[in-house]
């Protein structure tokens, strides 16, 4: 189930005014934010391609994204 309502909550401080870029999450309450670590297509190999979207999807998880 989704909520569209809230797209992420920030694990600091619990706060729902948070921001998503492509290559970061960021609360606006705290300002805390985190890191994608989204590497250039160039420069990147089958594994830690794998590696970086597997780190994403925990960081989103931390944050409870539901978007």
């Amino acid at each position: 189930m989704f909520n569209d309502d809230v797209l992420a909550v920030c694990p600091e401080c619990s706060s729902s005014n948070t921001t998503i870029s492509s290559s970061a999450i960021n609360c606006e309450q705290c300002n805390f934010e985190e890191d994608f670590d989204v590497a250039q297509p160039d420069l990147e190999n089958l594994l830690l391609k794998e590696a970086r979207k597997t780190n994403m999807m925990f960081v989103l998880r931390r944050w409870q994204y539901a978007g």
